[in-house]
């Protein structure tokens, strides 16, 4: 099948982004590309299948081909039913992959982390106590917590709670970042750490980007089985393998997508 991605090229939306690294990443797959404002007919005459890269607004139906949007049901809501086939999971499988967060101290560490919109909402506090109460300072595991303020005082009365050291500067030092993040700032967290611990209850898109990136992640509001689950992953040092990280595996990506169609 000869797909063909078309976008508008001359925009610097998220979606025309996203197809122009699709198509710098993609080696050994024939995929022609066009631009809906300035559409080429031969390349489109040539195709198989429309691959869509376009706002809800701009999604168009070619006849006598299989044209697939690049989005999901509720992002394209009523103009879903302009194509044939939904990608749900392309934006964040190519999302993901781009940048890290360095954070020096971390370097060589085992990272667990969380990411929370309300510090108060969430479940932190468990988090943050099981760590305390399961690693001790020497071992090279650490904490990152992406909340919506600083919780420095928070942090100070968890840990005298816990009581396993009377100076609370033997503690680990967890990295806590509470300035809003842009979507791609986000997406480089997840690409940045090894095992995710889910803080609250509706957390699917977070636990969505874990999937795509294969990445440990703990679902869990028992203390005791939270603590166990991070003591076996540290112990194995279960580590992402960030499958979709390299252009053969965008590759491969595509090839399993138009198998799916072309069976």
């Amino acid at each position: 099948m000869r797909p063909v991605i078309l976008a508008d090229f001359s925009s610097n939306c998220r979606l025309t982004n996203l197809a122009n690294k699709t198509l710098s990443r993609l080696s050994g797959i024939n995929v022609g590309h066009t631009c809906i404002k300035a559409t080429d007919r031969d390349i489109l005459n040539s195709a198989d299948v429309i691959i869509q890269f376009l706002d809800k607004e701009k999604l168009i139906r070619i006849p006598n081909k299989i044209n697939v949007a690049v989005g999901t049901h509720s992002e394209l809501g009523q103009f879903a039913h302009i194509v044939d086939y939904l990608w749900d999971d392309y934006p964040t499988l190519i999302n993901v992959n781009d940048n890290t967060v360095n954070i020096a101290h971390l370097a060589g560490e085992y990272t667990f982390y969380t990411i929370n919109n309300d510090y108060d909402k969430s479940n932190t506090r468990m988090i943050i106590q099981a760590f305390a109460e399961e690693f001790d300072p020497a071992e090279p595991v650490n904490l990152v917590i992406k909340t919506n303020r600083l919780i420095d005082k928070e942090m100070v009365d968890i840990k005298t709670a816990v009581g396993r050291f009377k100076n609370i500067d033997l503690y680990k030092k967890h990295v806590v970042i509470s300035r809003n993040h842009t979507e791609e700032e986000m997406c480089s967290l997840h690409n940045s750490f090894d095992c995710y611990v889910s803080s609250e209850d509706n957390d699917d898109i977070h636990i969505e980007y874990t999937k795509i990136l294969n990445k440990p992640t703990i679902i869990d509001f028992n203390i005791y089985s939270m603590k166990n689950n991070m003591r076996e992953y540290y112990r194995d040092r279960v580590k992402s393998d960030n499958f979709y990280y390299t252009p053969q595996n965008i590759n491969n990506y595509f090839f399993e997508r138009l198998g799916e169609l072309n069976g």
